[in-house]
């Protein structure tokens, strides 16, 4: 049996937020010496690890189709979903603790 990796780039794009650790920046709480561990610039490296150290040709890299509303209804409730496509079309916002939204479902294309 083959393992699959699953990526696409626009999911690169993802960021974090302003955040050092689990608090926003702000007031007595200073941003983290070269921003969070979950960037895009750490996902695009373990990708180019994949690949440079050969363990690509041991995976079945490849992408996958966009999630209908059907899809995501398996596992994140209505009022979740209709939470996030509100905050996407307003421009982005916080849809939970250290849960960024900047217009996401716009870049990868997600029908919600």
């Amino acid at each position: 049996m083959t393992t699959g990796f699953f990526w696409d780039e626009r999911s690169f794009w993802h960021g974090g937020g302003n955040y050092a650790g689990m608090l926003p920046v702000g007031g007595l709480v200073q941003p983290l010496d070269g921003g969070l561990p979950e960037s895009p610039e750490t996902k695009r490296r373990l990708k180019n690890l994949i690949e440079v150290t050969g363990l690509a040709r041991d995976l079945e890299m490849r992408g996958a189709d966009m999630a209908s509303r059907a899809d995501l209804l398996r596992v994140h409730p209505a009022h979740y979903l209709d939470e996030f496509k509100a905050l996407s079309d307003a421009g982005g916002g916080e849809l939970g603790r250290r849960t960024r939204l900047c217009c996401t479902n716009r870049l990868l294309g997600f029908t919600v």
